[in-house]
């Protein structure tokens, strides 16, 4: 995938490759999320889309289908690319239908609950606030559509959730539509899951220890590492750090590969930051916020540091940018 992406040359051939990425994503999302919506709808009661667990019996028999979670970061890589199209090349600045269509991928951002993606989303409004304010004080009304209401909508949703579950034995599931016990338990992990937010130990889902055994561990081997997948045998699940994975796999030229990654993507939002021309760069725009939303989610998560569709965006993304900079 890589080689057939660097052998491109043509930059209306890139553009087009970061067109039909955004596609993809556009109809993943559409599909799995229209899939975890009627699900909810077999379950007796309402329950968090946190609920909705990618697993071999969920999605009607799909296997391995994104979680909750993955559903949020397609989500949010849509909104990303459609507010700064709005912002950027669209017209009508007022056009409400439109920013509808964008304030509902800000709520199917944040709705299905992953504190990480949560985060982003809110990083990056601050990011498209503070790059475009000219435009968004001219039309203070986008803030209403792509986030104040979003924010309200689902702070509205998550206090239904807690006034009428406040314990697991008042989820219920109709277990002969479903026949799935990894679906009753994710039902109830769904309300769980926000009274445990209240316990700062379980809030980070185990990750603060993962990252202590993990330093340990490269301690002990700094230089040479111990192989692909090397979490999954010391800690027996993800990593939850790119950095972290890198090394403990990779050794230190995992450690800086994945460092120079990092400051090249720094050095392409610097470019972005003095450049006003970079700015009005729908693709550039497009292709920079996509990359950032990565390199976050890198932080609290293995993202592109393993062959997954963060790697997959992650290339698409940072090479149109490293081809833009030299044109």
């Amino acid at each position: 995938v890589l080689f057939f992406i660097v052998a491109i040359v043509k930059k209306t051939e890139i553009k087009f490759l970061f067109k039909t990425t955004i596609f993809i994503i556009f109809v993943a999302f559409s599909v799995y999320f229209s899939l975890a919506t009627f699900q909810l709808t077999q379950y007796e009661g309402t329950i968090h889309f946190y609920g909705v667990m990618g697993s071999d019996q969920s999605y009607f028999g799909i296997k391995n289908p994104p979680r909750s979670s993955g559903i949020a970061r397609l989500s949010l890589v849509i909104f990303a690319f459609l507010y700064l199209y709005f912002l950027i090349n669209h017209k009508d600045k007022k056009n409400k239908l439109f920013l509808s269509f964008i304030g509902f991928f800000a709520l199917t951002t944040i709705v299905p609950q992953s504190r990480t993606v949560s985060f982003i989303f809110l990083i990056i409004n601050f990011l498209i606030i503070f790059f475009y304010y000219k435009e968004i004080i001219k039309n203070k009304i986008i803030i209403l559509f792509v986030l104040i209401a979003p924010l309200m909508i689902n702070f509205s949703y998550d206090l239904f959730q807690k006034v009428n579950y406040k314990n697991e034995e008042k989820i219920t599931v109709n277990l002969k539509k479903l026949n799935s016990q990894d679906v009753l338990r994710s039902a109830k992990n769904s309300v769980l899951r926000q009274q445990n937010y209240d316990n700062l130990n379980n809030f980070t889902s185990g990750r603060l220890e993962n990252w202590k055994t993990t330093l340990n561990k490269i301690k002990t081997n700094p230089l040479k590492g111990y192989g692909s997948q090397a979490d999954r045998i010391y800690i027996n699940q993800s990593m939850h750090n790119a950095f972290l994975y890198s090394w403990l796999s990779g050794g230190i030229l995992g450690a800086v590969f994945i460092l120079g990654c990092y400051l090249k993507g720094l050095n392409f939002f610097v470019k972005f930051f003095v450049s006003k021309n970079l700015r009005k760069n729908l693709f550039y725009s497009a292709s920079l916020f996509i990359l950032i939303i990565i390199y976050m989610r890198s932080l609290l998560e293995t993202s592109f540091a393993i062959y997954s569709i963060d790697y997959l965006i992650f290339i698409v993304s940072i090479y149109y940018l490293k081809y833009s900079v030299k044109e």
